[in-house]
């Protein structure tokens, strides 16, 4: 169970780093969002480290479910 937690963990780090080097598609579009590198690089540290404590929260209950499952079986 924890190789699944940790391939999850590399597979979803994979998938940030992909997204942050796809390339750049710009319109002309009056109404397209324009934010500068700072709040993006704002937005992403957020987003990241709520991925962290996810993930930190995931790993840990997984911990008890293995002790719970091992008590269990013995």
């Amino acid at each position: 169970m924890l190789h699944l937690v940790q391939t999850f963990s590399q597979s979803l780090r994979w998938m940030v780093f992909l997204a942050l080097n796809e390339p750049k598609v710009f319109s002309n579009s009056c109404y397209s969002n324009s934010y500068s590198f700072q709040e993006l690089q704002d937005a992403f540290n957020e987003l990241f480290w709520e991925l962290e404590t996810m993930n930190f929260k995931f790993k840990k209950m997984i911990s008890k479910l293995e002790f719970e499952n091992d008590f269990l079986l013995k």
